[in-house]
C-alpha cells in the first residue's frame, strides 16, 4: 500500500516554490536525475507494458527553466522521493 503524499507550496528567501514528496521506496540517486530528462524511465523493470512518452517531468524542467527557475528530483525526508520546482519569486516576464 503506498504512503502518504505531501503537496508544500510558499516563498523562501525570493523564491517561490512547490514541493511533492513520497513516503515510497524512493530511488537511487542516479535515476534522480535522469528521471528529469525527455524520454527516460526510472526503473527499466516498471517500463514492460509502459505506456506514454516519458516527456512530463522534461516539460516541468523547460517551464521552469523559462521562468528562471529549476525543477530537482531526489530523496525525500521518509526515504521517499521529492520533487522541486522552485522559480524567482515575482517573475512576470512573461505577463501582458
Amino acid at each position: 500500500m503506498p504512503g502518504a503524499v505531501r503537496i508544500q507550496a510558499g516563498v523562501e528567501n525570493g523564491r517561490c516554490y512547490l514541493r511533492v514528496e513520497d513516503e515510497g521506496p524512493g530511488m537511487p540517486d542516479e535515476l534522480a536525475q535522469c528521471v528529469l530528462e525527455a524520454f527516460r524511465r526510472g526503473d527499466d523493470a516498471r517500463q514492460q507494458g509502459a505506456g506514454g512518452s516519458c516527456l512530463g517531468l522534461a516539460v516541468v524542467v523547460d517551464i521552469a527553466h523559462a521562468h528562471g527557475g529549476e525543477a530537482v528530483c531526489g530523496p525525500g525526508a521518509g526515504g521517499g522521493t521529492r520533487f522541486e520546482l522552485n522559480w524567482p519569486e515575482g517573475d512576470h516576464r512573461h505577463s501582458s
